[in-house]
């Protein structure tokens, strides 16, 4: 597969309490009719590790990650995959900052 999934962006929303949710979005990459679903990705601030966030495909441009925590800040890239397996090249990153 070539080009990568669209850019991505992010927002930070909480609630009266301390939870707070990191809300995701992106576009699909051009030419993305054979495209299976994304991989999420995330690291916390200081480490360059990602993990998947996702256990399976998502088939949605949109992700909520409410497992962060305030005071973090914490970076994201997607990956597509199309229907044969083959990964994009990641999106850019995108950096939010937990209040």
């Amino acid at each position: 597969m070539s080009g990568c999934a669209g850019g991505i962006s992010s927002s930070t929303t909480g609630n009266s309490g301390p939870q707070y949710e990191v809300n995701l979005s992106w576009t699909p990459p051009s030419g993305s009719d054979e495209i299976a679903g994304y991989n999420i990705y995330r690291a916390a601030s200081n480490s360059a590790s990602f993990q998947q966030l996702n256990s399976s495909l998502d088939t949605s441009t949109v992700f909520v990650d409410s497992n962060v925590q305030s005071g973090i800040s914490y970076s994201y890239f997607v990956v597509a995959v199309d229907m044969s397996g083959n990964w994009s090249l990641p999106s850019d990153l995108s950096v939010t900052e937990v209040p």
